[in-house]
């Protein structure tokens, strides 16, 4: 799931997490996996390519591991959607 957090922590970010989706339909969590996802994309692809002529057959898909700050991203857009 996090894969670029050491070991020791994972137990504490999958707590994290998952007190952060108490509550939360299967709807909004697979909201929260999609969007954590495609922030991941966002930043690898906005940070290796400054122009829209993408070369995806050149892209190193396992550089793209989605991390923390793609999770909390996604759980502040959750959260705001729910406030509206």
């Amino acid at each position: 799931m996090l894969q670029n957090i050491k070991d020791t922590n994972r137990q504490n970010d999958v707590e994290y997490f998952s007190t952060k989706l108490v509550g939360s339909t299967g709807a909004e969590i697979a909201f929260v996996t999609r969007e954590a996802a495609y922030n991941c994309l966002r930043r690898k692809l906005n940070t290796k390519m400054s122009n829209r002529e993408y070369q995806f057959d050149d892209l190193d898909l396992s550089s793209f591991i989605v991390n923390e700050e793609d999770f909390i991203k996604s759980l502040n857009i959750l959260t705001i959607k729910n406030i509206d």
